[in-house]
Parts: structure tokens; C-alpha cells; sequence
């Protein structure tokens, strides 16, 4: 396995065809992790051992011709000695994707799609690949890739927030990705009501009575001795 030096280049990954597994130094790019019982000894470049210290996936993108795609990197090695993330070649075989070199680039397909390239700096193959953050997938998810939308329908996809919340969302910005057409909450949300109530309601009675005091409702409780 390379560990050869790009710490502080976040978004490079060196493609290697030797590793046998995905390698990130980060704790911070795994959207579920596992940690070790004990650490694994990894054997680096040069002899070099490093020490394993999780396991988890991350979510990337990646980026062809235009067009972005998120991939899910899965089993991917938790080495925090290690001097740069490493993208298995062979594990992506193993995935079904195919690594085409071309001279100074390798080219990562599947399904005749070119989802990136790798290109050659210095003496090894670097991948630009974008880690999303935990809370970027959640709302990633959400979105869908979709249109702007209403804020009724980012209410039922947010688990029925509230209307205060969702509008300081809407207008904070601190949410990325959360495109709304209004500003309001209008009608009422039938999941909400039912969700929030106590008990069931009373059954309606299919009869009425035709006479005055035929049916008397009264309160048999009483007096009430503490003072309300």
C-alpha cells in the first residue's frame, strides 16, 4: 500500500492498483464507522507498518465530462498514520468497475459510463473525489436531486418539523440544498393531527333523541376538596 504524502489535499485520492483496500486518514469523512478492538497493522510502502484503527463507509462525488455522480466507498480503512487517502483499484474491480490506463490518467468505468479520472502527478495516480459531510448526505437525501418545492413537502420529508423551524431553515441558509417555492405553511397536516392525539375520538352515534332531556351528560364527581 502507497502512503505516500498529500495530508493537506482533502479531496485527493491516490488510485492504486496494489492496495487491497480503501484507506482514509480522516474519522470525520465516515458516514458509519466501526471502531477496532484492537488496532490492525497495515504493511505501507516501504516495509513501513501503519495501524488500522476502524472501519466504516463514506459517501463521495465525483465529477466527469460535467457531470457529478455520489458513489459509496464501503469497508473503507480508518488509518490515521497513513499520508494520504487511497482508492482501491482492486476493490473496485471486485465492484464491477473497470480501470483503464491511458499514459499520464486512469480512467474509472462501469456499464460503458466513465464515472473519473485519475490523473498522474508526481509518481502516482491522483483521484479528485469530494467527501460529503454526515449532515450533507442527510440532506442530499432528501433532496433528491429534485426541483425546488413547496415547504409542505419539505415539512413531511423533514419528519413533520415545525412551521417556525422549517421557515429559520428556509431563510437561514445554513441548510444547503433546501430549495422552497413559499414561506408559509398553509392548511393542516392530517398526519400531525392523528399523530398528536391521545385517544381515538368518540364514535358517532347513528341515533338521536327526539326528546328534550332524553340523554343527560353529567359530571358525578364532586365536591372536589383541594382548592383549584
Amino acid at each position: 500500500m502507497w502512503t505516500y504524502g498529500s495530508r493537506n489535499r482533502l479531496d485527493v485520492w491516490f488510485a492504486d492498483s496494489a492496495a487491497t483496500i480503501h484507506v482514509s486518514t480522516n474519522r470525520k469523512d465516515f458516514t458509519s464507522y466501526r471502531e477496532y478492538d484492537n488496532e490492525r497493522s497495515i504493511n505501507a510502502f516501504g516495509n513501513n507498518l501503519v495501524k488500522g484503527a476502524g472501519v466504516g463507509d463514506i459517501n463521495v462525488e465525483v465529477e466527469y465530462g460535467g457531470k457529478t455522480t455520489r458513489i459509496r466507498l464501503t469497508n473503507v480503512m480508518h488509518v490515521p498514520e497513513a499520508e494520504g487517502k487511497i482508492l482501491s483499484l482492486k476493490v473496485l474491480a471486485q465492484k464491477g468497475f473497470e480501470s483503464l490506463i491511458l499514459a499520464d490518467r486512469v480512467r474509472i468505468s462501469r456499464n460503458n459510463q466513465t464515472y473519473v479520472e485519475a490523473m498522474l502527478g508526481g509518481e502516482l495516480y491522483e483521484v479528485k473525489m469530494k467527501v460529503l459531510p454526515p449532515q450533507e448526505n442527510i440532506m442530499s437525501a432528501v433532496k433528491r436531486d429534485g426541483p425546488a418545492t413547496d415547504l409542505y413537502t419539505w415539512h413531511r420529508r423533514l419528519g413533520h418539523l415545525g412551521d417556525t423551524m422549517l421557515t429559520k431553515l428556509a431563510h437561514s441558509g445554513v441548510v444547503k440544498g433546501m430549495e422552497v417555492t413559499n414561506s408559509q405553511l398553509t392548511g393542516m397536516c392530517r398526519s400531525c393531527i392523528l399523530g398528536k392525539m391521545d385517544e381515538k375520538p368518540y364514535e358517532a352515534r347513528p341515533e338521536r333523541d327526539s326528546r328534550v332531556f332524553g340523554t343527560l351528560h353529567a359530571d358525578l364527581i364532586g365536591p372536589m376538596m383541594p382548592e383549584a
